[in-house]
């Protein structure tokens, strides 16, 4: 079992994985964290027969934080763009 070191670390580690994937140029890479979730979420109901109500609270809150944050990263992206738009613009002029 994890204990609170390594789970801390191994959640930051996803955070900045899932942070750095939705900013990149390819918008559909920043959904891989979110269906990996998903997809240990029905197998912890399939195969370790988890209670379904921990495994609800568990999959609501872990998709609305990870699809957050990957809302976030499409804002960096976007904000990134508008600057290297901006730097043009002001080279032409």
């Amino acid at each position: 079992m994890f204990n609170i070191v390594e789970l801390i670390f191994l959640i930051l580690v996803l955070f900045g994985l899932q942070r750095y994937l939705a900013s990149r140029d390819n918008k559909l890479l920043g959904l891989v964290i979110p269906v990996i979730f998903n997809l240990y979420v029905i197998y912890n109901f399939i195969y370790v027969h988890q209670d379904i109500d921990y495994l609800w609270y568990r999959a609501i809150i872990g998709n609305f934080i990870l699809l957050v944050d990957y809302y976030f990263g499409l804002q960096k992206r976007k904000e990134r763009y508008r600057n290297e738009i901006q730097k043009m613009k002001s080279k032409d002029i």
